[in-house]
Parts: structure tokens; C-alpha cells; sequence
């Protein structure tokens, strides 16, 4: 089941940034391709951040066509696919999709930004630069305490190595995603 359709949208693509945290949601028609993606990409992530480092995608025919596969290899970035039957796999993104439902369901007020009279272009520029030096200091932090959550979620783990010609059970569950609302 899709979502109802608004101006001929019926999708939502979800990105996640991992180190803001912040999330940006693209509406998509149902008849969407590999080029449409990627010129949303283009447009609104890439051109903002460069071009991603790695990504972590469900098995949407899209991320594990050649096209993208040929575009991740070019660009040097690698990657990844949640597990089957299991997206909270990558956790931010189902936060993410839960914020997307609260927004859908009660969508938030717009607020209007305005500078103050009396900014300066001075003023401005050393703002900018504090402000510069925290976000870093705030990138920093966050990969410490993103590597710290790694290591206590790995220490349950046991890494498998299977050989080709295993016999092995795979016991596959539908995920259900309980709604916060």
C-alpha cells in the first residue's frame, strides 16, 4: 500500500545524513528509475555534501542495478544493503521513517527566519566561523560516540563465515514496524 497521491506523488524517498542526523524526504512518482534517483541526488545531496563515502540502502532494484553500481565505483563510494526482512539494520533510517509519519500525520508549523536589523557583515562572518568550529567539534563528538555504540552492539555478535556448498537454516520472519503514533 502506497501512499494517497498528492499532485501525482506516491513515494517518499528518505535520506539520512549519519553524522547531522538530518533527514530530507524527496516526493516520487510511482513510475520512478534510476535516472530520477540520481538527478535527486545530484541535486540535493551531492551538491550540498559531495558525493556520499558510503550508503546503506534497502534492495529497491534501483540501488542494485548496474547504473548505480557502475556510479558508486567511479566515485569510490561503497556500498551497503540492509538485511532482508530486517531495516532496523540501520537504525537512523527508521527513525527517520517515523518522523516521516508523525510529519504526514500532523505536518509541523512553518516558521519564517529573519535577521536581526542590526547584523553586520562582521558580525556575520564570525558567527559563521564560531559556528563552523562547533559543527566540527560536534562531527567529532559524534563519531565518538557513534564508534562506542558500534563496539557495545558488536560485543552480542558472532561474525559466521560460511564456505560456497554450506548447508545452512535461514529462518525468515516478516518484519512488522510498530508505528509510534
Amino acid at each position: 500500500m502506497g501512499l494517497p497521491n498528492s499532485c501525482g506523488f506516491t513515494i517518499i524517498l528518505v535520506v539520512g545524513d549519519p553524522m547531522t542526523k538530518f533527514g530530507y524526504f524527496f516526493p516520487m512518482k510511482k513510475d520512478y528509475d534510476s535516472k530520477k534517483v540520481a538527478e535527486i541526488m545530484m541535486q540535493n545531496i551531492v551538491k550540498l555534501y559531495g558525493m556520499p563515502k558510503s550508503i546503506v540502502s534497502d534492495r529497491d532494484k534501483i540501488f542494485t542495478s548496474k547504473f548505480w553500481r557502475h556510479l558508486f565505483k567511479l566515485q569510490g563510494t561503497t556500498s551497503t544493503m540492509s538485511s532482508a526482512h530486517h531495516p532496523q539494520s540501520d537504525g537512523q533510517t527508521e527513525v527517520l521513517n517515523k518522523c516521516l509519519e508523525m510529519y504526514l500525520r500532523e505536518p509541523p508549523a512553518l516558521t519564517r527566519v529573519t535577521c536581526p536589523p542590526d547584523a553586520v557583515d562582521s558580525n556575520v562572518s564570525q558567527q559563521l566561523s564560531t559556528r563552523a568550529h562547533f559543527i566540527a567539534q560536534l562531527q567529532q563528538n559524534l563519531h565518538k560516540v557513534q564508534q562506542a555504540m558500534k563496539f557495545h552492539a558488536d560485543k552480542r555478535r558472532v561474525h559466521m563465515k560460511f564456505d560456497v556448498d554450506n548447508i545452512v537454516l535461514v529462518k525468515l520472519q516478516p518484519y512488522r514496524q510498530m508505528t509510534g503514533c
